[in-house]
């Protein structure tokens, strides 16, 4: 860290990408920012303090303020459905999911025919468009898939400002280099600020957005709501990019997209950006869908029930619904032959 790790890459004295890395103990590397309202606020931010320009940096915080209150906004309301309409809209269709659970499970283990009364038929109705346990796990897997790319550019801001050389003075942490801006270094102070002050509510707001949008993906009872929900929660998630991409000048923009950093690289990064990083990703992918499954498990007794009778054409109470039915395939039909 200090000055000397400017040297590194500047001036008379700098090294090479193809360098031999025994020269130093650690290689330092200069890294992109991600285009985003927060990355812009940490550059911003930088600069103002080397230069005295307080409006564009407390403009760059205003709209992370902003991103942080919409967001917030969205996700309370999302809560708010969750909590204290949707499971009430869940419940109409039938005197209680449990007591449906429960008399679906008499029906398939004692493998009787269900009557068709209407007790029965309210609850073959909500069946038929019940949305399957693996529908779910997939819509799931794509909600977080989303989720994981705002997370992997909070973790690289987090890198950069966390992994940046220590150096003793303001006017060591910014310099142009090449028409760019480059941060060079960070005073030890100026680390927690952008920690507390960018990293970790955003972190905060988007995991309680995975856990309270899972909730409300679970608590859907149709599939095409599910896929609609799901895409609310996307936007929801991308409210800041939009913020970013609607009021941020182009010139700002492309200035953001040169800006670099200098880091020291670690092993540890160096693996999380090469294949490891990636087979990691996918594991906690699908370790958040097991996950997900697991905590609204209670939700999907009465699915799995509903499409073991659907779709086992060796129950009887499979006779109620179109799949088993004689005239209907029961595998995949020629689309233009479908009438």
């Amino acid at each position: 860290g200090g000055p000397a790790g400017s040297q590194l890459l500047y001036g008379n004295e700098a090294r090479s990408e193809d360098a031999d890395a025994e020269d130093d103990a650690e290689e330092s590397v200069m890294t992109n920012l991600h285009a985003n309202l927060y990355s812009s606020a940490f550059l911003l931010t930088m600069r103002g303090w080397l230069e005295g320009r307080r409006c564009s940096s407390i403009m760059a915080w205003i709209w992370v303020v902003l991103a942080y209150l919409v967001q917030g906004f969205f996700t309370y309301t999302a809560y708010a459905y969750v909590a204290y309409r949707l499971e009430l809209d869940y419940f109409e269709d039938v005197d209680g999911v449990r007591a449906a659970t429960h008399h679906l499970t008499q029906v398939i283990e004692a493998n009787i025919s269900l009557r068709g009364n209407s007790y029965e038929r309210q609850i073959t109705s909500m069946c038929r468009r019940l949305p399957s346990p693996s529908f779910f796990c997939a819509v799931e897997f794509i909600f977080n898939c989303f989720l994981l790319s705002s997370m992997s550019e909070l973790r690289t801001l987090l890198f950069q400002v966390w992994m940046s050389p220590i150096v003793r003075s303001r006017r060591h942490t910014v310099e142009e280099y090449d028409s760019k801006t480059v941060v060079v270094g960070i005073l030890p102070r100026d680390r927690w600020v952008f920690v507390v002050g960018l990293v970790v509510p955003k972190m905060v707001m988007t995991v309680a957005l995975w856990y309270i949008g899972t909730a409300l993906v679970a608590f859907t009872r149709q599939m095409r709501r599910m896929v609609f929900r799901a895409l609310i929660l996307v936007f929801i998630s991308k409210m800041d990019a939009v913020l970013f991409s609607s009021f941020l000048s182009s010139s700002k923009k492309d200035w953001l997209a040169k800006s670099q950093v200098l880091m020291v690289s670690r092993p540890c990064v160096r693996y999380g950006t090469a294949w490891p990083g990636e087979l990691l990703k996918l594991v906690a992918m699908l370790l958040l869908v097991l996950v997900s499954y697991i905590l609204f498990r209670h939700e999907f007794l009465l699915r799995t029930l509903c499409w073991s009778c659907a779709r086992d054409c060796t129950r009887r109470c499979s006779e109620s619904f179109m799949y088993c039915k004689a005239d209907q395939p029961q595998f995949w039909p020629w689309l233009h032959r479908v009438q």
